[in-house]
């Protein structure tokens, strides 16, 4: 049977190479305009070297997104039906494109539309016409970024996976810790219930440095908060 050290640490390793799997793939980015000639320019930037869709409606956009999950979506504003302002915010409001990087591509260039598509939660904004070169270095930048991310996370979960599972075995020592002080009158084995307390002290010091680790985990992952588990013996 595996012990519980070995299957944290195969858990712990799955995790690491389910991750490694995915920053391996190609980059797969979504782009959303309603003009055929824009869209084929994407194509011919971007097709050969990322996993690329296109759409021509926000709508459409939407959809595909769910099930294509790409890691950059590039989006015109001024389509027909929904804009591009009004996706970006469907995307952000859901929690599966919180991490993905949304950047605005249009001719309107103009301060009150950046700071339109920043407020619905655009990563950054592309004028047409653009150069490709800069383009490509750009999509790049955010690629990297979202990668990152990702790995900040993987590594963030492993944390608490790893400390919550401390917690149960801590419990375990601290109640059999307890019951033996119960089982051993303090008057005839003073030296005992000593060591008792000294190892309660122990544990306590272990029981704050997963606190420690697991808080400061979450505020660098950006958790809003993490709250710590209390668990019972028997």
């Amino acid at each position: 049977m595996m012990s519980r050290g070995a299957a944290v640490g195969y858990r712990a390793e799955a995790m690491y190479m389910k991750w490694g799997r995915t920053m391996q793939r190609q980059g797969k980015i979504l782009a959303v305009d309603d003009d055929p000639n824009n869209i084929a320019i994407l194509e011919e930037l971007l097709a050969e070297d990322y996993d690329l869709e296109t759409t021509t409606s926000g709508e459409q956009a939407l959809e595909v997104a769910q099930t294509f999950r790409p890691d950059v979506i590039l989006l015109d504003i001024m389509m027909p039906g929904m804009d591009g302002y009004q996706v970006c915010q469907r995307l952000r409001e859901q929690g599966a494109f919180k991490y993905t990087k949304i950047i605005m591509v249009s001719a309107r260039a103009m301060v009150p539309e950046r700071l339109e598509g920043y407020k619905a939660g655009a990563d950054d904004y592309i004028t047409k016409p653009f150069d490709g070169d800069e383009f490509l270095a750009k999509i790049q930048t955010y690629l990297r970024l979202k990668r990152a991310e990702e790995a900040d996370r993987v590594r963030h979960a492993m944390t608490v996976k790893a400390m919550d599972d401390l917690r149960a075995p801590l419990a375990m020592v601290r109640s059999a810790v307890s019951d033996i002080g119960a089982d051993s009158p303090a008057k005839t084995d003073a030296r005992l219930h000593r060591q008792l307390d000294e190892a309660n002290d122990c544990l306590d010091q272990i029981d704050t440095i997963i606190n420690n680790l697991l808080e400061a985990s979450g505020h660098y992952a950006g958790e809003a908060e993490l709250q710590p588990t209390t668990f019972e013996t028997q």
